[in-house]
């Protein structure tokens, strides 16, 4: 349907998606584990 228009899948490779990811989103909000800043501290988390 039209809801995987918006999805993207980068698979297992981290030098593959991690460029692309962080085209996407500013360094110092992703965590550490996806190559954002030590120490980052979220808001809120779901799941």
């Amino acid at each position: 349907g039209r809801i995987f228009a918006n999805v993207e899948i980068y698979g297992t490779n981290r030098s593959k998606w991690l460029p692309l990811m962080l085209r996407q989103f500013p360094q110092d909000q992703l965590p550490e584990y996806y190559g954002g800043i030590k120490g980052f501290k979220p808001y809120k988390i779901y799941g």
